[in-house]
């Protein structure tokens, strides 16, 4: 069977042909909204919490509730798919979005706009899978790595730029609009789906895996609700915490040996983790999601809290993050083409950490300049990592591993995001209840800074310069 082509061939020098650029458009337009929704609102939870009365540990599932219905549905993804056929469910994943907009913009408390918020998710949820299937299944071999490289520079930079973009909006027009903004990019998006993205007839049979159903988004959810209930509980050790959290991990657990055992019946077929590419891959993209979503919801909390700044304030001073993630992308995609992933990402994670530091000490009376360079600074590590770690997850798969691939990073992903918010808001929330809100964000940027120290020396287990194969 065919392989994916290597991430560390030369790329090729033929234009993209023109069904590849309409699909790939097409994709980029329908996702965008869908991965900007994931950190928008993150400049926007002091307001939320303000305008419903809640604490920032509640208002924070806004944000993990729209990640935890990510890992609900992602699973489903291939079978979905196999179902419905990929057009069809990308158009019902698109049109889920859009309603879950309409139900965020409307609603009344924190429990609906986070029911709201979950209903998004799952219309999120079984896009994301798409949007690297329908492109690999679409492509010719010798385009896949130029085609991966332009939507992950898009889709990773939608994720920086939602903080900016949702700080003007929210300090113009207020949060709400934050999801009415949603409705025209949804409508294009599916316009161009429905026009440019050729039909395809689901697959006869295929029974969803029920027993793997009942083990792994539980499993997933435990892990998240273990890692919530902590800023509440008042401790890790508490039994709020650690029965979701054992529960979860023992899910886990069994629901892998399930699916070793089921093999290409499994519900996320986990054996494609044993090629080295995709298991080393998926591992540093989750450390990436982790540092990168736990600092989008820090940084707009720290300028708001400690630096007493609106909304519209904390999101441009996110500017230079997103300039500096910008700017490393295809510089980074040359690097790896030179030396490989292995020093791209080492050198990615090393910049982040040091761009995070700086805030472990921050207090009011720093100046906005320098933290302003040092936001450059991590922004050129997270912009350098994850595209790069996108496109070599799928070296040496074969064409029908393909789908579970990319089913088992997005879930790795969205889980590492959700761990990020979780983790850090907990610190934030358990260690400024002992004293004041400084040693509070003090700690949870030190965290941050560690984990991001720990991925570097970690990114010895990506694949060197060498391990090459010509494109197609």
């Amino acid at each position: 069977m065919t392989k994916a082509a290597s991430t560390g061939g030369r790329w090729s020098r033929q234009p993209i042909d023109r069904r590849s650029r309409r699909t790939a458009t097409t994709l980029i337009v329908g996702s965008f909204p869908v991965v900007l929704g994931t950190t928008t609102l993150t400049v926007a939870l002091h307001d939320v919490a303000v305008d419903f009365g809640a604490h920032i540990g509640m208002s924070q599932w806004v944000v993990t509730g729209y990640l935890a219905a990510l890992c609900l549905v992602v699973p489903m993804a291939a079978w979905l798919q196999r179902q419905l056929g990929a057009r069809r469910l990308w158009c019902a994943g698109l049109t889920a979005f859009a309603l879950g907009s309409v139900l965020c913009a409307v609603s009344w408390d924190p429990v609906s706009l986070i029911a709201a918020r979950m209903i998004q998710g799952l219309g999120g949820g079984v896009t994301m899978p798409l949007l690297t299937t329908i492109l690999m299944q679409v492509a010719p071999e010798r385009d896949r790595l130029r085609l991966a490289s332009v939507v992950g520079l898009v889709t990773g930079l939608a994720p920086i730029a939602g903080p900016v973009l949702g700080g003007v909006v929210v300090g113009v027009i207020g949060w709400r609009w934050l999801f009415w903004m949603n409705l025209p990019l949804g409508a294009v998006g599916l316009s161009l789906a429905l026009r440019l993205v050729e039909r395809d007839r689901p697959q006869a049979g295929g029974r969803l895996d029920l027993l793997g159903m009942v083990m792994l988004p539980p499993a997933l959810l435990g892990l998240l609700w273990g890692l919530s209930r902590a800023p509440d509980a008042g401790q890790w050790g508490d039994a709020e915490v650690l029965a979701p959290l054992t529960a979860g991990g023992v899910l886990l657990l069994a629901f892998v040996g399930w699916s070793l055992h089921r093999r290409e019946r499994s519900l996320v077929e986990v054996r494609v983790l044993g090629n080295h590419a995709t298991w080393a891959a998926t591992l540093m993209l989750l450390l990436a999601s982790v540092v990168l979503h736990g600092g989008l919801v820090l940084l707009p909390l720290m300028w708001q809290q400690l630096q007493q700044t609106s909304a519209l304030q904390a999101g441009l001073l996110l500017v230079p993050h997103g300039m500096g993630a910008l700017a490393s992308r295809f510089a980074a995609l040359r690097l790896m083409a030179a030396r490989g992933p292995r020093v791209v990402s080492m050198t990615g994670f090393g910049l982040a950490a040091l761009g995070t530091m700086p805030f472990a000490v921050v207090d009011p009376g720093s100046a906005d300049w320098v933290l302003l360079v040092v936001l450059v600074v991590r922004g050129l590590g997270i912009g350098m990592v994850i595209v790069p770690l996108m496109t070599v997850a799928f070296d040496g798969l074969e064409q029908s591993q393909i789908p579970h691939a990319s089913v088992v990073i997005r879930i790795s992903q969205q889980l590492g995001g959700a761990l990020g918010v979780t983790m850090l808001v907990a610190i934030l929330t358990t260690t400024s209840a002992t004293g004041s809100v400084p040693p509070g964000f003090h700690t949870a940027f030190s965290w941050m800074a560690a984990v991001a120290g720990g991925a570097m020396a970690l990114s010895v287990v990506l694949p060197g310069p060498g391990r090459r194969q010509p494109n197609a």
